[in-house]
């Protein structure tokens, strides 16, 4: 789900992903096993022919693993200006 919003300079977008959980391990099985929700969020500005951009992925700091024992991204800022000359 990727909802977005735009007022004239300023954008903002949400994206959710939600993955169910794993069925089976091959190496761990004792391990819990839960599905993972990842949202991260966006905001950017275009000003004097640039572009401001801010966002937090895994706004929730959700615990999640895409491969066996090996975490998911924490949650973490980004920002980042770009131009066009």
């Amino acid at each position: 789900m990727n909802p977005s919003l735009h007022l004239g300079r300023v954008s903002s977008r949400l994206d959710y992903r939600y993955t169910s959980r794993i069925q089976q391990v091959s190496v761990f099985s004792g391990d819990q096993r839960v599905a993972q929700h990842e949202l991260n969020a966006r905001a950017q500005v275009q000003w004097v022919g640039l572009s401001f951009t801010a966002g937090v992925n895994n706004v929730l700091n959700y615990n999640y693993t895409q491969l066996e024992r090996n975490l998911g991204d924490i949650r973490n800022f980004v920002i980042g200006v770009n131009g066009a000359f």
